[in-house]
């Protein structure tokens, strides 16, 4: 529980302001989850589950429910900030995927622990995942998992230049794929996508 906290409390620490306004959003999504998986998902033998569980159209009108409030709080977050956005809901995803696959293979299916697992997983990972995602924009980098500045715009051109004259030539004399290996060796390999 203590590290659990120490971690939350170093992620939120680093957070720009701004962030705050998407991941309010992110405890609707987690909770809203919770009650979807507590609802549609197969419980384990030993859970309690199903104590609590409505019968009939209810069970259904309940699951709906769970998943208008997942898509509010997600055009919610979205429209504060589409990239922010974006990587919240990617980290839910992750979230909800992994404690699925890991309550069925432990458990045999969902149990109230298990979903408190999930709960708190969840928004660990989602503010995370926003600030991996504002680290990213603040720091000009070139996508999510590349943590390489942008290049240059010469560097730019230099690569459109070496793609252009791969696609444009059929290389069938070996001087021209000479020319455009030259080229391609002329860039930096740190420049390789």
């Amino acid at each position: 529980c203590v590290c659990y906290f120490m971690l939350a409390i170093g992620i939120w620490s680093e957070m720009p302001v701004d962030g705050l306004f998407v991941l309010a959003y992110g405890f609707v999504i987690s909770r809203a989850l919770y009650g979807f998986s507590i609802l549609a998902c197969k419980h384990a033998k030993e859970s309690k589950c199903s104590v609590y569980m409505p019968e009939g159209i209810l069970r259904y009108v309940q699951i709906f429910i769970m998943l208008i409030y997942v898509g509010i709080a997600a055009v919610s977050m979205l429209s504060v900030n589409k990239e922010i956005g974006i990587a919240c809901l990617i980290g839910a995803l992750i979230s909800f995927i992994y404690y699925i696959v890991v309550s069925y293979r432990e458990f045999g299916g969902v149990t109230e622990d298990s979903a408190g697992f999930f709960v708190q997983i969840c928004e660990v990972v989602i503010p995370l995942a926003a600030l991996i995602a504002y680290k990213r924009a603040l720091n000009d980098y070139r996508a999510l998992y590349d943590f390489r500045p942008e290049m240059e715009q010469e560097m730019k051109k230099q690569v459109t230049q070496v793609e252009q004259s791969i696609l444009a030539n059929p290389l069938s004399n070996k001087k021209e794929v000479q020319e455009i290996l030259e080229q391609l060796f002329s860039i930096p390999a740190s420049e390789a996508m």
